[in-house]
């Protein structure tokens, strides 16, 4: 694993290769956000020592001139260059670009290119055409983050299964990474309303309480419609309930709860679905922080509103009518556990039994002893997917669903969210009903 710095002019394309770099799950700073540069234009040097110090993968990009400062903090440098007529071209229209709008300004980029990038190469151990395809220059970014040359390529080869683990976070890269990050803990259980005095009682410091019933679903219909008994939010409200909990898009979200991530997933798919682009999860949750001597705190913090804006639509959804196409043509997982997908108990919805011609696959198997499972393992509990287009995935009420796909997410594989899931497909009398195996 190495830590790489992606350097180069403004419009070379070094956001849009975060973005592929964060949507593959690799921890990523965008250091032209943030606050990361100072009143003088030049890096916060000892944040980020404190980033370098603790963390074995990361991906830094940023256009100030002082960055050859700290080339030797990094295995990698990455130079995105890219002709004068495609930079003045890509920054002419930007009205958050302070040169690029006039011709006077344009001669402005002409003198930074021509002092200011070979500044950059000099440091640079590789040089990449910031006309390529974003997806191939992120294939040799990848490569040199994890060390390898890419075996298979793209968001799904085997490189990228690997480095999506990073949408994990340990309690120790946590802990190294605070205050930098806005942390959610959205502690909640099945048939408990005693979230917010566990969160009372003690949580991480900096965290916000997020309430899963109220933040993170709209009401339920009466009686329970194709929604389910969590319909997903209204997107304004939920974007309100975010910025509520200082989220901003250009800050990395860290989420926890205390039921074996469950909830914390759900915060995870909302978030990422409404287009945060760094959203985390800490593996372990609540008691694993807890369990390796990390520090508590009982006071509700002040929180500064984030800017968080919903953007719907960055992950797949299906309805009751789009799950029953996925279980005929493709995969359709059952995150509930075995004997509420065979029929055999049904503690919360009015019928029992599962979709027609879905798999079973509880989100306990995804879990060895509280935290997510390695990726061998993971790869092996969800073969069934293996070469499949169409996956789905339901649940009871669309929260515990998350689950699976978070960790069809750390494979590098997409799946569907059936958000009505089972209440809401036993909400109309005429959709059929399997039981047994």
């Amino acid at each position: 694993m190495a830590r790489v710095l992606v350097t180069g002019m403004s419009g070379t394309g070094k956001t849009t290769v975060l973005d592929e770099l964060r949507r593959r799950g690799h921890l990523t700073v965008d250091t032209d956000y943030d606050g990361w540069v100072l009143a003088d234009g030049t890096w916060d040097e000892p944040r980020l020592q404190r980033l370098l110090g603790s963390v074995p993968d990361v991906v830094v990009s940023g256009t100030v001139e002082n960055q050859g400062r700290f080339y030797d903090r990094f295995e990698e440098v990455v130079l995105l260059s890219a002709p004068l007529p495609v930079l003045v071209e890509r920054v002419r229209g930007r009205t958050n670009n302070p040169y690029g709008g006039t011709p006077e300004q344009r001669v402005e980029i002409a003198r930074y290119v021509d002092t200011v990038e070979p500044l950059l190469r000099r440091g640079a151990t590789l040089e990449l055409d910031g006309e390529r395809p974003p997806a191939e220059l992120v294939d040799v970014i990848e490569a040199l983050v994890i060390g390898t040359a890419l075996s298979g390529g793209g968001a799904g080869g085997p490189a990228a299964r690997m480095v999506t683990m990073r949408s994990l976070i340990r309690p120790d890269e946590l802990a190294a990474l605070l205050p930098d990050v806005t942390l959610l803990d959205v502690r909640y259980q099945l048939g408990r309303a005693d979230g917010l005095e566990q969160y009372l009682a003690g949580h991480l410091p900096t965290a916000v309480y997020v309430d899963l019933g109220t933040d993170l679903a709209d009401p339920p219909a009466e009686p329970v419609d194709d929604g389910g008994r969590h319909p997903l939010p209204d997107p304004d409200r939920f974007a309100e309930a975010m910025r509520r909990c200082g989220v901003s898009a250009g800050r990395t979200v860290v989420v926890y709860d205390d039921w074996s991530s469950m909830a914390a997933t759900r915060a995870w798919w909302l978030l990422t679905f409404h287009g945060h682009r760094d959203v985390r999860v800490l593996d372990g949750g609540w008691a694993a922080w807890a369990g390796s001597g990390g520090a508590v705190g009982t006071d509700v913090p002040d929180v500064v509103p984030g800017d968080f804006r919903a953007d719907p639509g960055h992950l797949p959804v299906v309805d009751a009518e789009g799950a029953a196409r996925v279980a005929r043509e493709g995969v359709l997982l059952d995150a509930r556990a075995v004997e509420r997908f065979r029929g055999e108990v049904e503690p919360v919805d009015p019928v029992a039994g599962h979709v027609p011609g879905a798999v079973s696959l509880p989100t306990a198997a995804n879990l060895e002893d509280g935290h997510f499972r390695s990726v061998d393992d993971l790869s092996a509990q969800y073969a069934v997917t293996d070469g499949v287009d169409q996956v789905a995935a339901y649940c009871g009420s669309g929260v515990t669903a998350t689950h699976d796909l978070f960790a069809l997410h750390l494979l590098g594989r997409r799946g569907a969210l059936y958000p009505g899931s089972w209440s809401g497909w036993v909400s109309d009398d005429a959709r059929p009903v399997a039981t047994g195996p």
